[in-house]
């Protein structure tokens, strides 16, 4: 019944949150657009080639829609709500297999405890309908934490295929994989382990060579240029709070229980829970730019999920031994309703955040992707804009991304000097601004790209509302034909809204 309970809690919040598509995924779908196109792996169609993207994986599948001429965004959700099907379902057996040493109604219990704690938690839905790499990367970590504890004899060729989908679905997805490698190797008998290390090094580590090197060749960067980006902030732990954040939502309200399954079961925790450990140490240093929705610590949930369960039939063993079953069956109610008034305590101010979020994304950037669409150019027009997804991907346009996920220049050196981007020549530029009227900038830099560029000769020619605290403000030269055809576009479309 808890199941049940919680798949139709999910779903519920699956259509709740359903028209949120967060402004980065549509930078990766014009990856995969243009890899579908034939241009290959990069933001713009003209050299130089440009990494702004860090789920090599998911370009590839976000590329087979584009193939078939299917919107991307539905197929985006689908695709995500199937990974988030599977991760509830191998998080079921992950806590199942993980307590092979007990009997079957124990196992049980604390597999459907898990999904009931990971359904139940909103950003599971969230993360299901984002757009994002997140619930892919969830499935494979989970899956591969699975593997290790599911074939404990043989070292199966399946922990290394597994680990080499998670590199290539998140860089740090090494680390994860590493981490379950190695614990792996603890758990194999002596005579299993030299036959498991060949496994992974012509499964995992060959191919990972493999496919650093194209990459370093094709785009002439060590690491994708967000890494540079998010690493250049001030400070040491960029990250800190964001994870002490993630840290507290997860013990909570499941601290107790993920103490308890570390106390009955030291060595197997700590083989689950490390791979978990390392990449929250490694997501202390990096600046979680759009990290909504703890969207980078999301994945080591499912893990934490199954090892709560598994805490949680352990007290709920102790209170039947020592009390009595009734109970135990009390407090086994008890401890679904904490879970869910606890982690869906915020569920109704989430949901109408996001959906505003989803609004205002449709209003502005969406809606200005698609007008520029219409614009009969040279096919010579460039864009420059900070929120670089959905204008871009719908307006097909050249664009410099001024913040600087998918330009190598800033990614590297910091420098947003307005100089340096009007030396491109730039036919529209967007501006972010607190205010419809005055300009005030929400990203610091760009008060001094507004002063240049009005210097140059551009005045604004639209403003879009995001929302009360964000507007896109849009600049061109007043007499230019693009200008102009703008205006009437967007004008037309207003008109018949």
């Amino acid at each position: 019944m808890s199941v049940v309970i919680a798949g139709a809690w999910f779903f519920f919040l699956v259509t709740q949150f359903w028209p949120f598509t967060v402004d980065d995924a549509f930078i990766t779908f014009r990856y995969s657009e243009n890899l579908a196109r034939g241009i290959g792996p990069t933001y713009n169609a003209q050299l130089p080639r440009i990494e702004g993207y860090t789920s090599f994986l998911y370009v590839i599948l976000m590329s087979v829609p584009h193939l078939l001429r299917i919107d991307a965004v539905p197929a985006a959700k689908v695709i995500g709500i199937i990974c988030s099907l599977v991760t509830l379902a191998v998080t079921f057996l992950l806590a199942f297999t993980f307590l092979q040493s007990v009997d079957i109604r124990a196992r049980i219990l604390a597999a459907s405890l898990a999904i009931f704690c990971l359904a139940f938690f909103p950003f599971t839905a969230l993360h299901s309908v984002a757009g994002m790499d997140t619930m892919l990367f969830s499935m494979f970590f989970v899956s591969a934490t699975f593997l290790v504890f599911y074939d404990r004899t043989s070292g199966s060729i399946w922990v290394a295929l597994a680990a080499l989908l998670m590199g290539l679905t998140r860089p740090e997805g090494n680390l994860a994989a590493l981490s379950l490698i190695i614990g792996n190797l603890f758990l194999l008998p002596k005579g299993r382990r030299v036959p498991f290390i060949r496994y992974v090094l012509l499964l995992y580590i060959l191919p990972g060579v493999l496919y650093f090197l194209w990459r370093w060749m094709y785009y002439g960067c060590l690491f994708p240029l967000p890494f540079y980006l998010k690493v250049k902030d001030e400070g040491v732990l960029n990250g800190l709070l964001p994870v002490l954040s993630f840290v507290k939502l997860v013990s909570v309200p499941l601290g107790t229980f993920l103490l308890l399954a570390c106390l009955r079961f030291p060595k197997r925790f700590l083989i689950a829970g490390i791979p978990c450990l390392v990449l929250l140490a490694f997501f202390l240093f990096p600046s979680h730019i759009m990290g909504y929705g703890h969207r980078f610590l999301f994945p080591t949930f499912p893990l934490f999920a199954a090892l709560a369960g598994i805490g949680a039939v352990v007290l709920l063993d102790f209170i039947e031994r020592t009390i009595g079953r009734t109970q135990s069956r009390v407090a086994y109610v008890f401890v679904l309703i904490l879970w869910s008034v606890i982690v869906t305590d915020n569920a109704r101010g989430m949901i109408q955040g996001y959906r505003a979020y989803a609004g205002g994304l449709e209003q502005a950037h969406v809606r200005l992707g698609k007008t520029l669409s219409e614009l009969d150019g040279d096919g010579n027009e460039l864009l420059v804009i900070g929120d670089a997804g959905a204008v871009p991907y719908y307006s097909k346009w050249e664009t410099f991304d001024s913040y600087g996920l998918n330009n190598p220049h800033i990614a590297r050196t910091g420098d947003r000097s307005p100089g340096a981007i009007s030396s491109q020549d730039p036919s529209v530029v967007v501006l972010l601004s607190k205010k419809p009227d005055g300009f005030e900038p929400l990203l610091p830099w760009e008060d001094s790209h507004y002063i240049f560029f009005t210097g140059t000769g551009m005045t604004k020619l639209l403003t879009l509302r995001f929302s009360s605290s964000y507007f896109l403000w849009v600049l061109g030269y007043p007499d230019a034909a693009v200008s102009r055809r703008l205006i009437e576009l967007h004008s037309q479309r207003s008109a018949g809204r």
